[in-house]
């Protein structure tokens, strides 16, 4: 089995904060978006810290999933959809996928996923 890399992920303030300590305890260096910037920081503030940081940003911010939207592309992006309430669910259930798409694409990363659907723009 290949050693996990650690992957560097900033935590949107629209999402439940239990994810934070769920990537935490697989290893992952997580960040806040709130204990960084404050709150309601400007979605290119995010953007912009990952792609200088090499981060992950992890948001439920929908507008991320428009294929339109280029402003991300050089800056991974995770979207949790429609999952008010479930968003600790979904992650432990899809931990292992996210970790290798992440790996695998970097800061290309384009995922997003809902209550039944998890899909990655490749």
């Amino acid at each position: 089995m290949l050693a996990m890399e650690r992957l560097r992920l900033l935590i949107d303030e629209d999402l439940d904060v239990k994810i934070v300590p769920f990537f935490r305890s697989r290893g992952h260096d997580v960040i806040e978006a709130r204990e960084l910037f404050g709150v309601q920081t400007q979605d290119k503030e995010n953007l912009a810290w990952c792609r200088a940081n090499l981060a992950i940003l992890v948001t439920g911010d929908w507008k991320f999933v428009s294929p339109r939207r280029a402003s991300h592309r050089r800056a991974g992006v995770l979207c949790l959809r429609g999952l008010e309430g479930h968003q600790l669910r979904r992650v432990t259930e899809l931990s292992e996928d996210i970790e290798r798409e992440a790996r695998l694409r970097g800061d290309r990363l384009f995922m997003w996923i809902g209550r039944e659907e998890f899909n990655v723009l490749r």
